[in-house]
């Protein structure tokens, strides 16, 4: 009977201090990152963790894979290649609308998330949509949220976002898994951003 109050508790405390993470970051108190190191460090000293499952738990191969792909962004942000990349691929259908060109640039920054960090491809592609707003006559915030929105929803790609990543191998999923579910979603997503977008935020 001990064992089974001991084990409520310790649920208990695990609810108490994930709630708290939650909490914290929700009403600004601290970032996410500050609130979740604290809670991981909480869960090991309260007992609700031992340090040992805590690192069997860490997926090495999701660390370095993360570290992987920042500094590829690092580096093509160094060398101006998504720059010059994305320039062209904007440059020859400017003419033909920003409408247009807000759902081009939607798609390239999914392709690009599902290979890099999402914080790397939108940081990447944001000088690019505040050169060439101006050459349109047009505002850049469109482009920008499009961007935002498109590197924050890359469901196709174990690599597009941090949590496909983490879930990746402890569902033992496939990277056409990804592909087959988030697919449809990504083209959804895309179809009601280059729609609504500009309803709210105009050109």
């Amino acid at each position: 009977m001990w064992d089974g109050y001991q084990g409520l508790a310790i649920g208990l405390g695990a609810v108490v201090i994930v709630v708290g993470v939650v909490l914290i970051a929700a009403l600004k108190i601290a970032p996410i990152v500050v609130s979740a190191t604290i809670g991981a460090l909480a869960m090991v000293l309260s007992g609700c963790l031992k340090t040992e499952d805590a690192y069997r738990a860490i997926d090495w191969k999701v660390i370095f894979l993360l570290a992987g792909m920042l500094s590829l962004g690092s580096a093509m942000e160094t060398t101006g290649a998504a720059t010059v990349f994305g320039d062209a691929i904007l440059g020859g259908i400017r003419h033909r609308g920003p409408q247009l060109v807000l759902g081009v640039l939607y798609i390239v920054t999914t392709l690009l998330t599902a290979g890099m960090s999402n914080n790397a491809t939108a940081a990447l592609l944001a000088p690019v949509d505040i050169s060439m707003a101006p050459s349109m006559g047009v505002s850049p915030r469109p482009f920008l949220i499009a961007v935002r929105f498109a590197a924050s929803a890359c469901f196709s790609s174990p690599i597009g976002y941090r949590t496909n990543l983490m879930v990746y191998g402890p569902g033992r999923s496939k990277f056409l898994d990804f592909l087959k579910v988030g697919g449809p979603l990504n083209l959804i997503f895309l179809l009601v951003s280059v729609l609504m977008i500009p309803l709210i935020w105009t050109f």
